[in-house]
């Protein structure tokens, strides 16, 4: 692929050509291994997963701060919320193979 471009301000370099060449695009993506329902949730969320065996839980708010960590095994765990401030909070899910960030509102 070719491009071109101009910039009408700096003499020097105004005009290039460049030849792009190389990937453009990830070939393939990778499904979601982990589903966190439901989303709102006012005290239980379930955390389900087919193909991890065990994983941790970082529970994170919108300032950064940490407010809760588990280590969850097995194909589907339950985690108690009901202490949560109502707001957005960030759910990290991360194996050996494997992270994922999903953003669940509590009530």
């Amino acid at each position: 692929m070719w491009c071109a471009g101009f910039s009408d301000g700096d003499p020097v370099g105004t005009l290039g050509i460049f030849k792009l060449d190389g990937q453009l695009a990830t070939p393939t993506v990778e499904a979601t291994k982990f589903s966190v329902y439901p989303n709102p949730a006012t005290s239980i969320i379930t955390i389900a997963t087919a193909d991890v065996d065990g994983y941790k839980l970082s529970v994170t708010d919108l300032s950064g701060k940490t407010v809760m960590t588990k280590s969850l095994n097995g194909i589907e765990n339950t985690v108690d919320v009901s202490s949560l401030a109502t707001g957005a909070y960030f759910f990290e899910l991360t194996s050996d193979s494997k992270r994922e960030v999903v953003k669940i509102l509590k009530n």
